[in-house]
């Protein structure tokens, strides 16, 4: 005969208390108390345990260039590996990736209608955990410029990135880690940004001449004309030819079109 014994405490408090540890000493006897609970109402284990319908597979949507690093660096095994503890089987085959779950999922011991409700919405948030730790960004470039701008590029990415350039969107994608994005994306807009404004200067740039005197020249220069132009833009060409009494001013049609009022407004 089990020699077992229920006690009920008027405070809930004293149960915690007295339950903190399972070994007690009783008149030199040792006893061991475990908190009761009332019946679950259903078998935990063995034919009378319910059967449970295992949960509908999901898809999530990747950035396919974000698809693409995992893929290159071999990382789609090492994905499904730190999703099975949340019983969940992830296919990478494409960017929409589909997420299932697991046959241990119902395996599990004192599993629950909530377990099975809830797996979806666990599996979904750890996911997404791990996609965080990647990231992407895109930057504006045309063709030239990208042709330009490339190794400079890849020197900065080295193998820490991954590059696509679409064409027909003019614009570059940058992928990673998301440190590893942190640190690339100035260094890459920079260098993307500087080839843009080579290509659009060697494409757009215009040439203006204005009539000036010696005498007249020489006066602007000292009230800051060289010094205004560089402010406008560093890229622009200013050149004076004595003998025509000309000068010529060289960048794009907005810079020249500035400089050129600086030097009316000081006339």
């Amino acid at each position: 005969e089990e020699q077992a014994a229920i006690v009920t405490f008027s405070d809930p408090k004293d149960v915690e208390d007295i339950c903190r540890k399972e070994d007690h000493i009783m008149r030199s006897i040792p006893v061991k108390l475990y908190p009761y609970y009332e019946s679950l109402g259903t078998a935990l284990y063995g034919k009378g345990r319910p059967s449970w319908k295992m949960p509908d597979s999901f898809t999530v949507k990747v950035h396919p260039v974000i698809w693409k690093f995992l893929l290159m660096k071999g990382l789609l095994g090492s994905i499904n590996d730190q999703m099975h503890p949340h019983f969940c089987s992830v296919a990478l085959d494409d960017p929409e990736v589909e997420l299932s779950p697991l046959p241990s999922l119902l395996r599990q011991k004192g599993l629950t209608a909530k377990d099975v409700a809830v797996w979806s919405k666990t599996a979904r948030e750890a996911f997404c955990r791990l996609m965080s730790q990647y990231s992407a960004f895109e930057c504006d470039v045309n063709t030239d410029a990208w042709k330009s701008a490339e190794k400079e590029v890849r020197l900065v990415v080295k193998e820490d990135a991954i590059l696509v350039f679409d064409a027909s969107k003019e614009v570059l994608i940058v992928a990673g880690r998301a440190d590893d994005i942190k640190t690339i994306r100035a260094p890459v807009e920079n260098i993307v940004l500087k080839a843009a404004s080579v290509v659009e200067r060697s494409t757009k740039a215009v040439g203006e001449t204005m009539l000036l005197s010696p005498e007249r020249f020489y006066v602007l220069k000292h009230e800051g004309l060289l010094k205004a132009a560089s402010d406008i833009s560093s890229e622009m060409e200013l050149s004076y030819n004595g003998g025509t009494q000309t000068l010529t001013i060289k960048g794009l049609t907005e810079e020249v079109l500035r400089t050129k009022n600086w030097i009316l407004e000081k006339n």
